[in-house]
């Protein structure tokens, strides 16, 4: 039998998020014949209003427990309950302190009836307690995955956001890749990098990687990576050049995000063209000219076109900008904007002698004069709400198709 804690102050009702504040309720459920709130946010079983056997003590005492079993305790719970059959796959102290540039790699196999399991960076507290700098929980049963973190007993706020696609399947082979970088965790999921995760422990408190859930662990390897991802010229596609009086292809999807090399870099007198077509309900998309595909340390970044809609101003809007070092420049807008859901569209980049100039579907767009010399673009990088259709170089300026 296992049980259930809640610290409260007996002035407030029980909360989904901060036990300070007030919550919402969604239904009540019988837990080993006492009553109990079922939070409308976490579906976490909860004591007080509406507890009858309960509610006397409730408000007498800022610390009750009851039994409970087989509870489900849904998305974003607390997880306040104790010995509910969470299976550990691994259990062990990190080797060395955690440090810029550490990276810890995960493999193993998801059992076929696996719902979800966990990659946590615990540790101990004064209380007792473990805390958890880092959680990372992918919920195969509901295809997101969770990052949080656990300090006292109480979990912080949950992020599900990514851009990408959660690649995680049952009675599969997987492979999580954690890297510390200046000010966050990089995660990366069966070698596409999924989200990063700001730090909100000082490194130096995480002290044991534990792994829970029905996976098996085959391999942990601890590392040092001088940039993520790791340099693996291979995994990058070429960009290639293309042939004289070559006809458009569109049958053919690029996945995204796109990372695309070019061997011979970007001349002057040369045209990057980039074909597509827009999503039906676009957030927005960004293309990126940099120098090397690493995320981190940060690339420099020569040109970041990024076409936005219907941001929070209502307007659609085209930035141009740069980004060298640690820093982005001023932004610059062009008037009109030439992008339109659901159809498809044609970027072609020309470089010039000092500046980029961005043509969509013929018609100039822009121009982008770039500070000191326009070397070192080797790298294109592609994201957001976008269907790819291709990429290619051309060695001269080529005319536009009417």
């Amino acid at each position: 039998m296992s049980t259930l804690t809640i610290d409260q102050d007996p002035h407030d009702k029980p909360c989904c998020n901060c036990f300070g504040k007030r919550a919402r309720y969604k239904s009540e459920k019988s837990l080993n014949g006492h009553s109990a709130i079922v939070c409308e946010k976490l579906e976490f079983p909860m004591v007080g209003e509406k507890s009858p056997d309960l509610f006397f003590s409730f408000f007498l005492i800022s610390r009750i427990s009851f039994p409970v079993q087989n509870v489900d305790y849904g998305r974003g719970s607390f997880q306040l309950i104790s010995n509910i059959h969470k299976p550990v796959a691994y259990a062990e102290d990190l080797p060395n302190a955690l440090a810029k540039g550490s990276t810890i790699v995960v493999s193993g196999f998801i059992h076929p009836d696996c719902s979800r399991f966990a990659i946590n960076l615990t540790s101990p507290n004064k209380s007792g307690d473990v805390d958890i700098p880092l959680h990372f929980n992918p919920r195969l049963d509901r295809h997101y995955i969770v990052r949080n973190s656990r300090k006292r007993g109480r979990w912080d706020e949950e992020e599900t956001a990514s851009a990408v696609k959660s690649n995680l399947e049952r009675n599969k082979n997987f492979e999580v890749v954690v890297f510390v970088a200046t000010e966050e965790f990089l995660i990366s999921v069966n070698g596409v990098h999924f989200c990063g995760f700001s730090f909100r422990f000082p490194l130096n408190t995480c002290k044991r990687l534990e792994i829970e859930g029905l996976v098996d662990v085959s391999r942990v390897s601890f590392k040092n990576w001088s940039s993520y991802p790791e340099d693996n010229p291979e995994r990058i596609p070429r960009i290639e050049f293309a042939k004289q009086d070559e006809e458009a292809v569109t049958s053919q999807i690029l996945a995204l995000p796109y990372t695309g090399n070019l061997p011979e870099g970007f001349e002057e007198g040369w045209q990057l063209e980039i074909s597509g077509r827009i999503k039906l309900l676009p957030h927005s998309f960004y293309i990126n000219l940099q120098d090397g595909a690493q995320l981190w340390p940060h690339p420099i970044i020569f040109l970041h076109l990024n076409p936005r809609f219907n941001t929070s101003a209502g307007e659609n809007v085209f930035i141009r900008n740069a980004r060298y070092g640690d820093q982005w420049g001023p932004e610059e807008r062009t008037r009109m904007f030439p992008f339109t859901p659901g159809s498809p569209f044609t970027i072609a980049i020309r470089r010039g002698f000092d500046r980029l100039s961005i043509w969509v579907d013929g018609q100039l767009s822009g121009e982008f004069k770039i500070e000191g010399q326009l070397t070192g673009i080797n790298t294109v990088y592609i994201q957001g709400d976008i269907v790819l259709y291709e990429i290619f170089m051309h060695k001269k300026y080529v005319e536009f198709n009417k």
